[in-house]
């Protein structure tokens, strides 16, 4: 009933569940914890607050840790990104392929899972911030 009431929710709910992976429960969850895709975050920002940012461990030139995860993210919604990129993966062929791609590249299933659920991140972002409905064909067109 909230989100009838509201245009803009609906408007968004709209055009995020229009990307094969995301359904309505993970897009109500991120309409709330981002304030309905407010300037204050970004898709870098949200998919900090969610856990799937890598961050670099290193202190100077000597010690260098690789990449991590916060642990002190969302537990809750990550694990709802986990659930939605998994059906990605299952249901939509550009995720799986990327999800393969990730794979034969070396990465773990678990590193590759969470690249999946960053790209699903910054893939709802882009969409409501166009205002254009996902479309699975779309090829960017870089300048020559």
């Amino acid at each position: 009933e909230l989100i009838a009431e509201n245009d803009a929710w609906q408007e968004n709910l709209e055009l995020a569940t229009s990307i094969k992976g995301i359904g309505k429960i993970v897009c109500l969850w991120v309409i709330v914890y981002s304030r309905n895709f407010s300037e204050e975050f970004n898709a870098r920002k949200f998919a900090s607050l969610a856990g799937v940012a890598p961050f670099e461990i290193s202190s100077g030139s000597s010690i260098n840790g690789g990449f991590h995860v916060n642990c002190y993210s969302h537990k809750q919604l990550k694990g709802i990104f986990h659930i939605a990129a998994m059906a990605a993966i299952r249901f939509n062929p550009q995720m799986k392929e990327y999800f393969d791609r990730k794979k034969t590249e070396g990465k773990k299933g678990f590193v590759a899972m969470n690249n999946v659920k960053n790209k699903l991140i910054h893939q709802m972002y882009a969409v409501v911030r166009t205002k254009t409905p996902f479309n699975p064909e779309y090829v960017y067109k870089r300048a020559a």
